[in-house]
């Protein structure tokens, strides 16, 4: 009993020295980001050709806050992830650890892969659709743009993560490549869904443009799983 106690108050211990670890660094990023915050803007805004709006005196503040923040999540990622599976990795297995680190590093990559997609063709491509709907957009509120580009970042980010969560799936036995090609019309029909809700418009074109990478994605990780044992 005793030894359990000091096993648990030892792990407790493990991880608040790793949350201090994650809380620095992303203090120390952060400081650091917001120092380049106006650059950043700067930056965002010639890329977006867009001027901003401020309609508080504390919004210019705010925005300059969540830029920083934002930037230093990114910076801190490897890190957080690193203190992450420091904590987690010594209570699994062999056979465990040899399956996770790979995924996490995967996952990782995957995501900065699809944010630098999403920023660099997916947000330009938007703003030019929704520039279109009523006329050349001159200037917009900074806060809800730059919302509205963490949110262009965070759903190309999560669509680049298809291949792994099919091959979890397949890897785990909850599903089987048969059983998903037997199913094949309701998959397609559901990511033609989920295209025309992330897409600004119901245009065909729209929706088969975001569409069709996220098949092309979901026919590779079929392919991929089949020789993953």
């Amino acid at each position: 009993m005793a030894e359990s106690a000091k096993n648990f108050f030892g792990h407790l211990e493990e991880l608040r020295r790793r949350l201090i670890v994650i809380l620095c660094s992303l203090f120390i990023t952060t400081t650091a980001c917001y120092f380049f915050s106006d650059r950043l803007l700067t930056l965002l805004k010639s890329f977006c050709g867009i001027e901003f709006l401020y309609l508080s005196p504390l919004e210019p503040l705010m925005v300059k806050m969540k830029v920083a923040l934002f930037c230093a999540i990114l910076l801190s990622a490897p890190i957080i992830l690193h203190q992450i599976l420091s904590f987690v990795i010594p209570g699994l297995t062999k056979k465990e650890e040899k399956v996770i680190l790979p995924v996490v590093i995967a996952v990782f990559f995957l995501f900065i892969i699809g944010a630098a997609i999403g920023l660099l063709v997916g947000l330009p491509y938007t703003l030019k659709w929704l520039s279109g709907q009523a006329g050349p957009i001159k200037a917009l509120r900074a806060e809800y743009l730059l919302t509205f580009v963490v949110w262009i970042v965070v759903i190309c980010g999560a669509i680049l993560q298809t291949p792994i969560l099919v091959i979890s799936l397949i890897k785990i036995k909850l599903l089987s490549v048969a059983q998903i090609r037997k199913q094949w019309q309701y998959v397609y029909l559901g990511i033609l869904v989920f295209a025309g809700i992330i897409t600004p418009d119901w245009n065909p074109i729209t929706m088969l443009a975001v569409a069709i990478p996220i098949i092309l994605l979901w026919e590779m990780s079929l392919f991929l799983a089949r020789f993953i044992r």
